[in-house]
């Protein structure tokens, strides 16, 4: 934007904006904090914990586009979004608590309390 005055560089910002309201949509995907997965694993203590998303997640898709398909996976400790089969970012996953693996005497200990109660 090469302008030769602010009037001609404002008039240039306004139609560009013009442009991105008219033919775009932003649709919230997911919030700061929302659940993505659960993982029940016997072998990690506590053995349920949650994984959530460290900030909110919206997409940008076109307007009146028939098949904009959002999809989502979990992959190397990653939050990836798919438009359209596309990858449109990666997000950072957090746990809710602390997660460690058991020791052997939380397993002697878990089988203990199994077979007394």
């Amino acid at each position: 934007m090469n302008c030769d005055s602010p009037e001609l560089r404002n008039k240039d910002v306004s139609s560009m904006l013009t442009f991105a309201i008219n033919n775009y949509d932003v649709i919230k995907y997911k919030s700061k904090g929302e659940v993505v997965q659960e993982i029940k694993d016997y072998r990690y203590k506590p053995s349920v914990f949650h994984l959530y998303v460290e900030e909110d997640i919206n997409v940008v898709v076109k307007k009146n586009v028939k098949g904009n398909d959002i999809k989502s996976c979990i992959e190397n400790g990653k939050f990836k979004v798919f438009v359209n089969d596309e990858l449109y970012n990666e997000y950072d996953l957090s746990v809710d608590e602390e997660v460690e693996k058991k020791k052997f005497m939380d397993y002697v200990s878990m089988i203990f309390k199994k077979v007394i109660f």
